[in-house]
Order: C-alpha cells, then sequence, then structure tokens
C-alpha cells in the first residue's frame, strides 16, 4: 500500500460486529479478527470484502452479515445486496429526473 492510498472504516455497531475497509484503489487485505478486551465490549471482524464495487460506490453494513451499495449513473440509482459470504442478490434499479440533481 503506497501513501496515495486512502482507506475508510464503515462500520455500523447496531446492525454488525463488523468493520468494512473500503480502499481507494482495488487492494486485497486479510480479514481480521478482534477479540472481546476492555476496549471491545464484543469481538469485532475486520475485513475488506473483493466483491465489493470499487469507489464511489457507497457501502453499508446490514443485519446478519448482509452488505449493500448503492451507486449513481446518469439518472439511475442501483441499489445491490450481498450475503454474507459475497453473493449478490438481485439488484433494484430505480430512475428519477431528480436524481440528476443529487450531489453526492
Amino acid at each position: 500500500m503506497d501513501e496515495n492510498t486512502a482507506i475508510l472504516l464503515i462500520a455500523e455497531e447496531q446492525h454488525s460486529a463488523r468493520i468494512l475497509l473500503r480502499p481507494s484503489r482495488a487492494l486485497a487485505l486479510e480479514t481480521k479478527q478482534l477479540p472481546k478486551n476492555k476496549y471491545f465490549p464484543e469481538a469485532l471482524t475486520v475485513e475488506c470484502p473483493s466483491y465489493l464495487l470499487p469507489w464511489p460506490t457507497r457501502v453499508a453494513p446490514l443485519p446478519h452479515g448482509t452488505t449493500v451499495t448503492t451507486q449513481l449513473r446518469g439518472t439511475a440509482v442501483t441499489v445491490q445486496r450481498y450475503t454474507a459470504e459475497g453473493k449478490p442478490l438481485p439488484p433494484l434499479v430505480t430512475t428519477s429526473p431528480m436524481v440528476s440533481r443529487i450531489s453526492i
């Protein structure tokens, strides 16, 4: 990894004990298990799922290990869910003239 690579940490404590790492470029990082200790009230998993699309795709963890992404292309927004194993579920695609006015 070089100094020009940025990594975002994405977590949702209400839905998951997972922390997703989102590098700014294609990068394979090893999954780590952080045990419960005085700093973490429960064990955490830190991972960089290779199945997720690169930036600027937005990502959020959901309950039961699932993950959701959203991607804007023109006036179409694609919402893609993934199982805990990384298998894509049927996507939801919606289009709206209002979408082109949104700045992400």
